[in-house]
């Protein structure tokens, strides 16, 4: 096996596959997860991603407790590890998270970057950020040269990966190498109960609602490569988004009740049914506590934004999975 590597957010669906994708590379991977962490879903994708060679692999893999904000759990992970994949992060749109939402994503990669700068021997590290860190252009795919726009935020999680995008700036700054990724909507077998994942699910349930909005898509497995060869090859300049397929979400849903052989959305959502819906949801969260629509989430669905990933598929040659095959892939994870 190669050198050691730490995987921040292991258990989560991208650093599973991040997981994965170093152990196929020969890497010794050393996991960091919170003590109440599921593993079930881990379980699944390194047994089916794996397959015969699991059990070899995984001898060269470890879990170590601990979280991004716990500075003592981060110097013990990092402990004689050449890189760090910081893929820890908490997605949500609801307003009652905001002070976790810092707490996690900014404070925890601020942590992540000072424990790595004062490690004697420095790793590289690589960050993954989010396209929601991008600002908006109109009638073009946004790109790398588009700035954050502090006047078009898309949502209070944006502000935080961006404030956390700056933290690995800074790192660089500081004396490390930081390569910084940013993919965009991440589809894959994992747990539909949480997160982009969902999408699966509410296709096989025959979800009937679906909005005009579009946005740009991509196969998890093309995110984890992409982090790889990022570090691999020295990456460190600039930022490199990460999206393998712009799609109207309409497209995307039809897509997956095909695959999974269930009703496709039929009923559209326009912008003055979305308001409605998020003010209902906040009422019946004030009284429940379950709101399952907030406002943020509403109107990011009714967005029309297109991304390119050029500078990526230019430096490091990558190809993404085609949209078809690799949703057809992981619908049929799910499936078995």
């Amino acid at each position: 096996m190669d050198s050691r590597v730490c995987v921040t957010g292991a258990s989560g669906l991208l650093g599973s596959y991040l997981c994965v994708e170093l152990l196929k590379a020969g890497r010794s991977v050393r996991a960091l997860r919170r003590p109440t962490s599921n593993l079930s879903w881990f379980n699944r994708i390194v047994e089916r991603e794996l397959g015969e060679s699991r059990e070899e692999l995984m001898q060269h893999f470890s879990w170590i407790e601990g979280d991004v904000t716990d500075v003592v759990s981060l110097e013990e992970a990092f402990e004689s590890c050449s890189e760090i994949y910081h893929a820890a992060a908490l997605v949500s749109f609801a307003k009652k998270d905001r002070r976790m939402l810092d707490k996690v994503n900014v404070l925890g990669t601020a942590n992540v970057i000072n424990v790595s700068l004062a490690m004697s021997s420095k790793p590289n590290v690589c960050f993954v950020s989010s396209t929601a860190t991008m600002g908006k252009v109109e009638n073009s795919p946004v790109d790398e040269t588009i700035s954050f726009n502090h006047d078009y935020v898309n949502s209070y999680y944006s502000k935080t990966k961006y404030d956390a995008e700056l933290e690995a700036i800074r790192g660089r700054e500081e004396g490390l190498n930081v390569a910084i990724i940013n993919p965009c909507i991440i589809l894959g077998f994992g747990n539909w109960n949480s997160g982009s994942a969902g999408f699966f699910k509410n296709a096989r349930n025959g979800f009937p609602f679906y909005t005009g909005g579009a946005n740009a898509f991509v196969d998890v497995r093309d995110v984890a490569s992409c982090s790889r060869k990022l570090m691999d090859m020295n990456l460190f300049d600039g930022r490199y988004l990460c999206t393998g397929w712009n799609k109207k979400f309409v497209e995307v849903f039809r897509l997956l009740a095909n695959e999974f052989d269930s009703k496709p959305p039929r009923i559209e959502v326009k912008p003055w049914m979305a308001e409605i819906a998020w003010r209902i949801s906040g009422i019946l969260q004030f009284f429940t506590g379950n709101g399952l629509i907030t406002k943020e989430s509403a109107r990011a669905g009714l967005r029309d934004v297109a991304y390119s990933s050029e500078r990526l598929k230019t430096d490091t040659g990558h190809t993404f999975h085609a949209f078809e095959d690799a949703m057809k892939y992981h619908v049929a994870g799910f499936i078995e």
